[in-house]
């Protein structure tokens, strides 16, 4: 690395024609430790300069106080606010735009790195490859210059979520922040009960906590101009949709597949390699019921990667499973099939890439004792542990009668070090080896143990169950098992819920998702006893992750609660999203959604999601950004990667077309482990 002295050229940009006449500006550097002053100086223009020292591959910051502003030819002071502008840049900059807007995108970009000294109010700090992720994420937002990235401002985003609106939204109230004395009160009041003493420790108290006062700090700035446009009260929006946002949180929604004849189509699950792509599994060739030959690899950002769509190595309707082994270099992708009879696979494989691309399986996958591979893991030795389902039942919504092929005992299967030839596996669930477990999800807790998740079959007598095992000389050791105790209200049935993942926390207490139950089951690692359940605002969950801090993000495949064809959909009336819950708090449980912003949601192509499908010969439209989710995970500076697995009408995904459209990321709310 070298280092060279540099001038660059800041612009305060507060909006509406406001100018800044006075203020205190300091630029840091950020490492991974505490932030070092470069240069501070008291500033009285808008636009002003800094020569600073630059190293190469670094990140910088400059906070600016703002103290006097003009607006149409009038003086003002901002009194005793304390309002401080924010603007993360990188060495190649030579211009940097500071203003409520980058203030917006960098406080949720750089949430998990953010924090405040007794002497620097703005501190960060983070390794280089942390504050990469974030810079990135920041770039959908605003670019260090100041301009509007058409990431934020166009499909899949745009005014097909409420997420550019709310940006721009939460710019306006920084500007009455800095205009109005009264909102600035009211801000702090709502939005930290009274803890914060700055609009910045204010704001990432919102980013933190998103639910906070949403209606009462939506009315501060509501009936005010809206400088930053589009703004939550100029939506155009269907009936029953309010601009009100079900939360304070920040979105990036990805759909572009790197090719545009082969697009997203029900991801299922993701995991990030050493480069952090986002290697997500694809189900399902988009606007068809026929399984995918590709997955989908990202780049941090939410773009594609130069090698995306990867094809080959026997990938066909990759399901749940997606696994990266302890070095990040190897990819397990898990094929369950999918689509009609004469398309449907009769059974699934494991294909395996190199983080470059490269195919590391042969062109029908490896097949050694797997049948329709669903969740997938390495343990920390780097043996692939593949939840290999059995059961030919299809997955509900769809008909039944297509799937014809015989069955197979469902079973967790073992590929030592990776290698398929010295495979291994369990069947004896129950001790009655039967394709009716439907054997699901599989993770690792710290101790080397493997905890196995079974759907099981209500049709078959046979309950949903969690098993324990550990690896020992070559042989799976069953050491715990339990079953389901759930009683079904409407049918009677006792034990089966429809288990999906299952998860472990930091304590190695294990946590497991029913969908006939929409709940969360909480175990001891011996699985003797129930710790606790959560059912609150959970709606037929697949997923379940759990943050650096202990937060639970649970994923809704939702449920269907009528349809409004008054405005030419099919969408069930949800809503869709992610429950959080803080603390194992059931009280905390809350729903993390992403309203329309009033624009039908259109794949990459440009066409509709529901394609050429029409209701009494009108387009079937969707206002429905995020859909039935089957899985999330965190990358490595927080933001939470939500797979939009099914498309929100149960109708049409029964017909002919399931595959959900893409990713939405919720920009900086998790804690990475």
């Amino acid at each position: 690395m070298s280092t060279s002295s540099k001038t660059i050229q800041f612009a305060s940009a507060l909006g509406n024609g406001a100018e800044m006449t006075l203020g205190i500006a300091t630029i840091y550097s950020i490492g991974q430790s505490a932030p070092i002053v470069l240069a501070t100086s008291t500033v009285k223009s808008p636009d002003f300069e800094f020569m600073i020292p630059v190293t190469d591959g670094n990140y910088y910051y400059i906070v600016l106080q703002v103290s006097n502003y003009q607006l149409n030819s009038v003086s003002y002071t901002t009194g005793d606010r304390d309002l401080s502008l924010l603007s993360v840049f990188d060495d190649s900059a030579v211009s940097v735009t500071v203003g409520p807007q980058s203030t917006i995108a960098n406080a949720y970009a750089f949430a998990r790195m953010i924090y405040s000294t007794a002497n620097i109010e703005i501190a960060i700090k983070g390794t280089n490859r942390m504050l990469g992720l974030a810079y990135g994420m920041k770039n959908n937002f605003i670019s260090t210059g100041g301009n509007i990235s058409p990431v934020i401002s166009s499909s899949p985003n745009g005014l097909e979520s409420n997420s550019y609106a709310l940006f721009n939204f939460l710019s306006n109230l920084l500007y009455y922040n800095v205009t109005d004395a009264s909102v600035y009160n009211g801000f702090l009041s709502l939005a930290s009960a009274d803890t914060s003493s700055s609009f910045f420790q204010a704001l990432m108290h919102l980013v933190h906590q998103p639910f906070t006062n949403v209606e009462q700090i939506y009315q501060l700035i509501s009936a005010m101009e809206q400088v930053f446009q589009p703004s939550l009260p100029q939506l155009t929006l269907p009936r029953h949709k309010s601009p009100v946002p079900d939360q304070w949180t920040l979105t990036i929604k990805a759909n572009d597949s790197g090719a545009q004849n082969f697009l997203i189509g029900g991801p299922a699950y993701v995991v990030f390699d050493k480069e952090d792509k986002a290697w997500i599994a694809n189900n399902v060739r988009q606007g068809t019921a026929y399984s995918g030959t590709y997955c989908i690899v990202l780049n941090p950002d939410g773009s594609p990667a130069a090698i995306s769509p990867v094809f080959g190595g026997g990938l066909l309707g990759a399901g749940f499973g997606a696994a990266i082994d302890p070095a990040r270099e190897t990819i397990a992708i898990g094929n369950y099939g999918w689509g009609p009879e004469q398309f449907n696979p009769q059974t699934g494989s494991v294909s395996i890439f190199s983080y470059d691309g490269t195919v590391l399986s042969p062109p029908n996958g490896f097949t050694s004792q797997v049948t329709r591979a669903q969740g997938m893991c390495y343990d920390s030795a780097g043996n692939l542990w593949i939840a290999s389902i059995g059961s030919e039942k299809p997955m509900a919504p769809s008909p039944g009668g297509l799937y014809t092929f015989e069955n197979q005992n469902s079973a967790i299967v073992v590929y030592p070090g990776g290698d398929p030839a010295q495979a291994i596996h369990y069947n004896n669930f129950g001790n009655n080896p039967s394709p009716y477990h439907a054997t699901f999800g599989v993770v690792m807790d710290s101790q080397g143990n493997a905890f196995v998740s079974n759907i099981g079959d209500a049709s078959e007598g046979v309950p949903s169950s969690l098993y324990k095992f550990r690896l020992d000389n070559g042989e799976l050791v069953c050491l715990a098992s339990w079953i389901s105790d759930y009683q079904n209200p409407r049918t009677g049935e006792i034990g089966y819920e429809e288990f999906r993942q299952v998860q472990v926390n930091a304590q190695d207490e294990v946590f497991v998702v029913g969908i006939t139950s929409s709940r969360v089951i909480k175990l001891d690692n011996d699985l003797e006893n129930v710790l606790q359940v959560f059912e609150k605002n959970i709606n037929a969950p697949w997923g379940i992750n759990i943050d650096g801090q202990g937060t639970m993000y649970v994923a809704n495949f939702g449920q269907e609660k009528g349809r409004d064809p008054e405005n030419n959909s099919l969408d069930m009336q949800g809503p869709f999203g992610v429950t959080v819950i803080r603390n194992e708090d059931e009280n905390t449980a809350k729903l993390m959604t992403l309203p329309t912003g009033g624009a039908p949601v259109t794949l990459r192509n440009g066409f509709p999601l529901y394609g050429s499908q029409t209701i009494k010969g009108k387009q079937i439209v969707s206002y429905e950004p995020i859909m039935r989710l089957t899985s999330t995970n965190i990358d490595g500076a927080g933001n939470l990667w939500a797979m939009n697995n099914w498309k929100p009408s149960a109708y049409v995904d029964v017909k002919d077309n399931p595959g959900g459209d893409g990713v939405v990321i919720f920009v900086g709310v998790a804690e990475p482990s």
